[in-house]
This record gives structure tokens, sequence and C-alpha cells, in this order.
């Protein structure tokens, strides 16, 4: 093979592999979503052109997921089959017995959808410059997220659309664990998802993961201090939920560094306005580098299972979406 090809590709397959983590992580999240509210959730399949193959594999689909026979029912109601950007729809059917059952069914987003045409969408028709976009990865997860939250919508009110914005963009917050909110040098991803619509709600449900995230870093970066650098380590706790608009210490104070000294044992004092410098390091000082974050990351760490984070994100979301 070409060298040329094979170095393009050793390039690209980090990022193939980041993505396909993204949206599987957030199809396990649906199917956290399914089992949390009892209601079967079936992904569909894209199949182009083509809408005669797209509802007869859908009709396979509902006839595996739900137990039922689909063979006589009209699917032809499912259009919009090449929305790029997918949807979810809930039926409402009836068994032969008479029993009325309901089922959701998911398009999910194009593989690689374009972040640009998703904010354009989900704004409905606003352009956004590239440093206002998350990547195609992140906007075919939060759709997907969305997508599932959607199928346990009870009505069209604007609340309940509030809601799974907001779930969405939380859970992708704290699947990702992506820490640029930490020095407010940087907008995370799932941030970046307020600016399209429902701005307030949305923000809010990103306020409350990072403020988790944040709790869970401050933790590891004490743990961390105490073990490696016999410190004497201590985090300062803080209920503000306004994680966007907090204000980030400048330096290390002097005695807090866990520099040690003549007068007895290193120490050290961390909190939401310098855990930045714990992280990433302070110009000119001797203070311990941890990194960020303080120790690996996988989603919903701090939680007692993922489908506890789940759980905990939508009804979270909803209380958001009721009061903002």
């Amino acid at each position: 093979m070409n060298r040329f090809l094979v170095a393009l590709f050793a390039l690209l397959l980090p990022g193939l592999a980041f993505a396909q983590d993204l949206t599987g992580t957030a199809q396990r999240a649906v199917e956290s979503l399914e089992k949390m509210s009892g209601l079967p959730i079936v992904f569909l399949e894209r199949t182009g052109d083509d809408p005669g193959q797209f509802w007869y594999r859908a009709m396979q689909k509902l006839c595996t997921k739900t137990g039922d026979n689909w063979c006589d029912d009209d699917l032809t109601s499912l259009r919009d089959t090449t929305n790029p950007i997918g949807w979810s729809r809930v039926l409402t059917y009836r068994t032969p017995q008479g029993a009325e059952k309901k089922v959701c069914v998911i398009l999910p987003p194009n593989t690689g959808v374009s972040a640009g045409y998703v904010a354009t969408g989900l704004s409905g028709g606003n352009i956004y410059s590239w440093q206002e976009l998350p990547t195609s990865a992140e906007a075919e997860t939060f759709l997907t997220l969305m997508h599932g939250a959607n199928c346990l919508n009870t009505s069209e009110d604007q609340q309940q659309a509030k809601r799974a914005d907001a779930f969405a963009a939380m859970t992708l917050a704290l699947i990702q664990g992506d820490g640029a909110f930490v020095s407010a040098r940087d907008v995370t991803p799932a941030r970046k998802f307020a600016l399209y619509r429902f701005g307030e709600s949305t923000r809010w449900a990103v306020n409350v993961a990072e403020r988790i995230l944040l709790d869970q870093w401050k933790g590891e970066a004490v743990a961390a201090l105490s073990a490696r650098n016999r410190c004497d380590a201590k985090a300062v706790a803080s209920q503000n939920l306004a994680i966007d608009s907090l204000q980030r210490d400048m330096t290390l104070p002097q005695g807090e560094d866990c520099v040690s000294t003549t007068g007895g044992a290193a120490k050290g004092t961390v909190t939401d306005g310098n855990l930045w410098l714990w992280t990433n390091g302070q110009p000119g000082s001797n203070a311990p580098v941890l990194g960020m974050p303080p120790e690996p990351y996988s989603a919903f760490k701090g939680f007692q299972s993922f489908d506890a984070g789940i759980s905990y994100a939508f009804k979270t979301a909803e209380t958001i979406a009721s009061q903002r």
C-alpha cells in the first residue's frame, strides 16, 4: 500500500475509533432510557433513496423487538427517511387480542453528519462559525441522545423538547468528561448546543454536569497530591452551579501549593478557581502538575452505575426544563 495512504490511515484511525465510541455510548444511553421507561425503542436502518427497503427493514426490526406481527401494518407513514439529522416517532398499535401497545422508532442521524448542518437545523436557520460548532461525532451523539429522550415525550409542548435537549447536553458532558471548562479558556462541546436553541435550560443542564465533574476532579486532585507528593491537601466544597461564570485564580497561594517549607509538611488547597493550576501547571512555580483529568475518566464515573447516571440526567433535565 502507498506509504502516504498508510500514514493517512494511521492519522484517521484514532478519530474514527473515538467517533464510534461516542455514538456507541449514546446508543447504550438510549438503551438505559428504554429500561427506565419500559417503552421499547428501535433503531431503524438507513437505506438511502429506497423507501420500500426502509419500510421492509423497519417491519423486520419491529417484529423482532416487540414480538408482535407487523406484516400487515402500513409503515409508509414513516417518511423523511433520508433526513440527515434523523428523528424519533412513537407508534401506537393494537395486537390481535385488542391490547394497545406503544413502541418508539428512531432514525439515527447520518454517520458523519455535518455539525454545521445540525446547528443550523436546530436553531431554525442560523449560521455558526467553526469555533461555535462541535465535531461531527459530538453532533451525532447529541442527536442520538435527543431522539432517545424524545421517545419519552407524552406531548408536543416545548417543555418536553427542552427536556430532551437538556438531557442530551448533560449526558454528552458526562460521557465525554471534557475538562476544557476547568481553565475557562475554552467551551466544552456540550455547552455549544446551548447556542442553538433552548439556551437557558441547556446551559443549566451543562452547568450541573460540569459541577459534578469539577467536584470529581477536585477529589481526585487531593488524593493524587496526598499519595504522589506527600502533601496535606484538602478540597474546598462549593455548591455554585454557575460554572460558566466562575472566577479562576491566577496563582496558588504560597504555603498552600504543596511545596515543602522549613516550617513543616507541605500543604495544599484545591478549589473551583485553582484546580486548573494543579492540572495544567503554574509558570514559575514548583507546585506539582497533575494533568487533566487527575485520574483516567470513564462515562458517568462518579455514579453507582451507567444506568443510574442516565436516570439522574433525565430526571434532572426534567426539573431544569420545568424551571428554565
